[in-house]
C-alpha cells in the first residue's frame, strides 16, 4: 500500500455508479481503542536498532510500566536527548551527563506534556502515543504505542495527499481504520499489531500529519467498514487503471465486497501511472526469473525463449503466464506475476517483444503479440511452407527487416499502479471530484458493505 505519484486537477464524468449506500448500523466492539505499531523488530524484511536517540519539543518521561501503573525512570527536559543502547547484554541510557542501567530490559518513553510527542532521531519523525523499547536478541524492538484516531492521523496523508478533496480523504480513513480492526494483532508474534510501511499501512507520526486529513479522521471517527456484521479486508490500492479486480485473480480468497468493477474513475486524473512502458532485456527477465525460482526451491528454466498469457481476470489483468526456457517451463499466477516479469507497476499490462510481427486479441482489449514460429506462409509459387524458429527476413515496399528467432527485448505496455483489488485512490479522488460523498465511493468499491460505528 504506497503513497500516490502525481498530484494534478481535473474533470472526469462518472459512467456508472451503485445505487447502494452503506448506513451506519449498531457496533460491536470490534475496533480497539489503541494500536501498537512496530518501528524496529527483526524479521525477513525488518532490522532492530542498535541505537535510539529519543527527545521530545515539551520533554520526556521515561519509566517503567507495570501492574501499579507508571514508575519514572528518568525526566528528560525539553531539548535533551536520552540515548538507549545495549552494554553488557542489557539496555543503558545516557544522556547529558547521566546514566541508567534499565531494570529488565525494557521502558517506555512518553511526552512530559500533554498534546506533545516522542521524537525518534533514526526514524526522523515523531510520535504520539508512548514509545516502548526492549531487548530482543541482540537488537531493541522499539514499538509506538498509541490511540487508533491519533494513528490514522500520520496513516491518511501518507496513503492519500492531504491536499485531496474531504470526501476522498473519509473514504480512505475509513478503510484504513477497517484494516486496523481487521488486523488487530497481526503481527502479534513480535510483540504488537501492525509495521509502519507498506506491509500493513505507511505511517509517519505527526510528521506526515495535515489539517485535512485531521478533518476526514476526526469526521469520520470511530466508523468501520463490515460485511455480515465483520469487519472487512478493506484492500486498496493507488490507481486500477479503468477497472478493479475480483479478489480472487490477485490472492486466492473470493470476497463477495471485492468484486472488479469498470472504473473511469481513476483515469485522466492525473496520475503518471494511467499509461506506462516498460522495456527488458530477455537476459535480465531470464536471470530474474531463474533467480526466484531457485530461491524458493524449484529448478531453473534456463535461457528465456517464450511468456505466454495463459488467463486474464474481469479486468484484462494477467491472472496466469507460463515462462518458457531451454531447460523447461513454469507457471506464474496472479500478483506474482508482475514481480516476476520486474516489479511491474500493476498485472494490467501487454506484452510486446522486438520480433513481432503479429498480434491475436485477447479478453477485455487485451492484446499479447506473437512470434512468427508456426505461422504459415503462401510463396509466390504457390507451395505452403510452416516457418520455423530460425530467424527471418521481411521485405516491405522500402526495406528488408529482419527478425531474429528469439527477442533480445520484452517491451510491456500497461495501465495503473497496484494490485487492484478494492478502492482505487485515484479512483476515489475522481468521485469526490464529481461530487460523490465518501460513503458512496466507498458502497461503490466495497459492495455490499455498511458503516458501523
Amino acid at each position: 500500500m504506497k503513497f500516490l505519484r502525481t498530484l494534478l486537477a481535473v474533470s472526469l464524468a462518472l459512467a456508472l455508479f451503485l445505487t447502494y449506500v452503506p448506513v451506519p448500523v449498531a457496533a460491536g466492539p470490534v475496533l480497539p481503542q489503541t494500536v501498537r505499531i512496530g518501528l524496529f523488530f527483526d524479521d525477513y524484511a525488518h532490522h532492530g536498532a542498535s541505537q535510539l536517540n529519543l527527545s521530545g519539543p515539551g520533554g520526556l518521561e521515561i519509566g517503567l510500566r507495570g501492574v501499579s501503573g507508571f514508575s519514572l525512570l528518568k525526566a528528560v527536559p525539553a531539548g535533551s536527548t536520552a540515548t538507549a543502547s545495549i552494554a553488557g547484554g542489557h539496555i543503558v541510557l545516557t544522556g547529558g551527563g547521566w546514566s541508567v542501567n534499565v531494570p529488565g530490559d525494557i521502558f517506555v518513553a512518553r511526552p512530559a506534556g500533554s498534546g506533545q510527542w516522542v521524537n525518534v532521531a533514526e526514524k526522523g519523525c515523531g510520535y504520539r502515543g508512548i514509545i516502548e523499547v526492549s531487548l530482543v536478541g541482540q537488537s531493541l524492538r522499539v514499538v509506538n504505542e498509541l490511540s487508533v484516531e491519533n494513528y490514522l492521523y500520520g496513516v491518511v496523508p501518507m496513503e492519500m495527499s492531504d491536499l485531496w478533496p474531504i470526501d476522498a480523504l473519509k473514504a480512505q480513513a475509513v478503510a484504513a481504520r477497517t484494516y486496523v480492526a481487521s488486523n488487530v494483532a497481526k503481527y502479534g508474534s513480535w510483540g504488537f499489531d501492525l509495521t509502519d510501511d507498506q506491509y500493513s499501512q505507511a505511517y509517519s507520526g505527526v510528521n506526515a500529519e495535515g489539517n485535512n486529513s485531521r478533518i476526514a479522521v476526526d469526521g469520520t471517527a470511530g466508523q468501520i467498514l463490515v460485511y455480515n456484521g465483520q469487519p472487512i479486508s478493506a484492500l486498496y490500492h493507488s490507481n486500477s487503471g479503468g477497472y478493479t479486480e475480483n479478489s480472487e485473480n490477485v490472492w486466492l480468497s473470493a470476497l463477495p465486497y471485492l468484486r472488479g468493477v469498470p472504473d473511469p474513475y481513476s483515469l485522466g486524473q492525473g496520475s503518471s501511472t494511467d499509461n506506462w512502458t516498460v522495456t527488458e532485456s530477455t537476459e535480465y527477465l531470464q536471470d530474474r526469473i531463474n533467480s526466484l525460482l531457485t530461491s524458493s526451491g524449484k529448478s531453473s528454466i534456463g535461457s528465456l525463449t517464450g511468456i505466454s498469457i495463459l488467463s486474464t481476470g474481469v479486468s484484462g489483468r494477467l491472472t496466469k503466464i507460463r515462462v518458457d526456457g531451454t531447460l523447461g517451463s513454469t507457471t506464474v499466477t496472479n500478483d506474482l506475476i508482475r514481480y516476476y516479469l520486474g516489479e511491474l507497476d500493476s498485472n494490467l499490462f501487454q506484452i510486446f517483444r522486438d520480433n513481432n510481427v503479429f498480434s491475436t486479441g485477447q479478453s477485455q482489449s487485451l492484446t499479447e503479440s506473437q512470434g512468427l514460429g508456426g505461422k504459415y506462409v503462401v510463396r509466390g509459387n504457390g507451395e505452403v511452407d510452416q516457418l520455423g524458429n530460425t530467424g527471418i527476413s521481411i521485405a516491405g515496399s522500402s526495406s528488408i527487416r529482419q527478425y531474429g528467432s528469439q527477442p533480445a527485448d520484452y517491451t510491456f505496455q500497461g495501465k495503473g499502479w497496484g494490485h487492484g483489488v478494492g478502492m482505487s485512490q485515484w479512483g476515489a479522488y475522481g468521485m469526490a471530484k464529481a461530487g460523490k460523498g465518501y460513503r458512496e465511493i466507498l458502497a461503490y468499491y466495497y459492495q455490499g458493505t455498511q458503516i458501523m460505528q
